[in-house]
């Protein structure tokens, strides 16, 4: 009978320190308050974050000039986010049967463009125009073209050459650029060269210089 109550008495005894509360139990509650103390940090959630078809938040004024986080062949990915749309420059025709000067302009979005340029020359003057296509992917470091078409001139001809360029940089007008070619017209032969606006600037003023 001893024993029984021995061990109601611990029974009771260990449930009702497990009822008491625990003082080392952190508390939220200012000292001399019983109003509970917030918490100052800043919600982390916050308001919801949109972003445009670039990767760029709506509304923060920051843009970005490449779509790099998105994988290689996401379908926001455009070749006009890497690369320029409008190429001109001065560009220079030399063979046995004439020598000319002038320029080409090419319209080249996507993978398609077409070119055109005009020239004149000491014995004639040339009218070229064709197809671009863009030979470069999504991430390449350079921009490379090809072109090529029909040359106008008093008789008719072909030509075709390549274009080297630097990827796009904040708009879609490309400064630096150049270009080597051939033309083929009445049974002679021509060597073609171009160089975009600020190349050919940069090279006027060192033949100047020098």
């Amino acid at each position: 009978m001893k024993r029984l109550l021995i061990i109601v008495m611990l029974v009771l005894g260990a449930s009702c320190w497990a009822q008491a509360p625990d003082s080392t139990r952190s508390d939220t509650r200012e000292l001399g308050s019983d109003k509970p103390q917030r918490s100052r940090e800043r919600n982390l959630i916050g308001a919801p974050v949109y972003y445009d078809t670039l990767g760029n938040v709506r509304g923060s004024g920051d843009t970005l000039n490449r779509v790099a986080r998105l994988p290689k062949h996401h379908y926001f990915n455009r070749l006009s986010n890497d690369f320029s749309t409008y190429f001109v420059e001065v560009e220079g025709l030399i063979g046995y049967a004439d020598l000319a000067l002038g320029i080409n302009f090419t319209y080249l979005p996507e993978r398609w463009g077409f070119y055109g340029s005009c020239l004149a020359g000491i014995r004639r003057n040339y009218l070229t125009f064709g197809p671009a296509l863009r030979l470069s992917g999504y991430g390449d470091s350079y921009d490379w073209h090809l072109y090529g078409g029909a040359v106008v001139s008093r008789h008719l001809g072909v030509e075709g050459g390549i274009r080297f360029a630097q990827p796009r940089d904040e708009d879609d007008f490309c400064w630096m650029s150049a270009s080597v070619g051939g033309m083929f017209v009445n049974g002679h032969g021509f060597f073609t060269c171009g160089l975009s606006l600020e190349l050919s600037a940069l090279t006027a003023i060192s033949v100047f210089w020098w």
